[in-house]
């Protein structure tokens, strides 16, 4: 990926965590790189946000942006943005308008206004325009109260003891190991030809992963135990 950065590229996009096998990338050098060319980061930080510690600010990360029902224990539809604050309203522009304009006839007005006078908020909230998904922040707010509580770095150590208890019972004559980094990825991924014949025992056993043609993707949480495991694993080395 840095070797494909030069002075024509305008924006470099990148999954910190890949939610294909949980591949972490080396942020802080491709936004080093990118920025001694002039462009700008993006990152999607879905796969991390909540489970493994990051900073946008020590990654050199322009902008991000992820969805709240991962790790961040809230529904589908709620989502949040980060645009680095030197960069609000230049590189990038509002192109909608978001609503905080108060109306400059009533009362008393200023005369230094004009009617409907806008200043865009100092934040990403610039970029949200009318309303929220307000139940699914509620739910999401309750999550990350329960993330601050526990602390992101014990969620990601009990994640990795399971993670190392699947890489380690697997029948690797079965199943290919292509998660790179099983000691600080909370997605463990196997390449397995016909993988979809497991569905219906893994529904029966309500166990719920992703499972493709070829791949089986796993990410053990927080309401996961080793007796998941075990019983997801019996399904797995028997298929």
């Amino acid at each position: 990926m840095i070797a494909a950065i030069d002075d024509d590229t305008d924006l470099v996009c990148v999954a910190l965590v890949s939610n294909v096998n949980g591949h972490i990338e080396s942020m802080r050098r491709i936004s080093d790189a990118a920025h001694a060319h002039g462009a700008l980061v993006y990152a999607d930080v879905i796969q991390a946000a909540g489970i493994v510690p990051f900073d946008v600010v020590d990654l050199g990360i322009d902008f991000a942006a992820c969805n709240g029902y991962k790790w961040l224990y809230g529904p589908h539809g709620c989502g949040f943005l980060y645009v680095r604050e030197d960069l609000q309203g230049g590189v990038l522009p509002d192109y909608r308008y978001p609503g905080s304009s108060n109306p400059n006839y009533l009362e008393e007005p200023d005369a230094d206004e004009p009617d409907f006078p806008f200043h865009a908020p100092s934040s990403a909230s610039r970029y949200q325009p009318g309303h929220v998904s307000y139940l699914g922040y509620s739910a999401v707010y309750e999550g990350i109260k329960f993330l601050n509580r526990v602390g992101v770095e014990n969620f990601l150590a009990h994640s990795l003891r399971l993670v190392a208890r699947i890489r380690d019972r697997i029948d690797s004559a079965k199943y290919e190991l292509v998660s790179p980094y099983t000691d600080r990825s909370p997605i463990i991924t196997f390449r397995s030809p016909d993988a979809r014949h497991l569905n219906p025992a893994l529904r029966e056993a309500r166990a719920d992963l992703s499972v493709s043609s070829n791949r089986v993707r796993i990410s053990p949480a927080i309401y996961n135990n080793e007796e998941d495991v075990d019983r997801l694993l019996e399904i797995l080395n028997a298929g």
